[in-house]
């Protein structure tokens, strides 16, 4: 039987996921304070930089009012619980959405 470790899970995920065509960082070199910066605390769960950049590339015609209005829905969803948060940014992920005012359909997934 083999034995997966979580070790050897942390170990081997960035490598998939360069793999896969994923830019990974070391945590600590994107840390608050340091030089890389990408969150200004750690309670920061989205690297909203990255996240931006991704939805402008994967949406090149979409204005700048409808790619905030996609970053803040995946940042902050709505839902009471964890549960109906994660089940919105599921369906987000999976079927677009569209947001007002222009009314133009985002997508995460290429």
């Amino acid at each position: 039987m083999i034995r997966i470790t979580e070790s050897k899970v942390k170990s081997a995920t960035p490598k998939w996921l360069e793999s896969l065509g994923w830019s990974t960082a070391y945590s600590p070199d994107i840390a608050p304070g340091m030089l890389g910066e990408e969150r200004t605390d750690y309670a920061a769960m989205v690297l909203e930089r990255r996240l931006r950049d991704a939805l402008a590339r994967l949406n090149p015609d979409l204005p700048f009012a409808a790619l905030d209005g996609a970053v803040r829905k995946l940042i902050s969803p709505e839902g009471a619980t964890p549960k109906a948060r994660n089940r919105i940014v599921h369906k987000l992920r999976v079927n677009g959405a569209t947001e007002p005012p222009e009314c133009l359909t985002w997508k995460i997934t290429p």
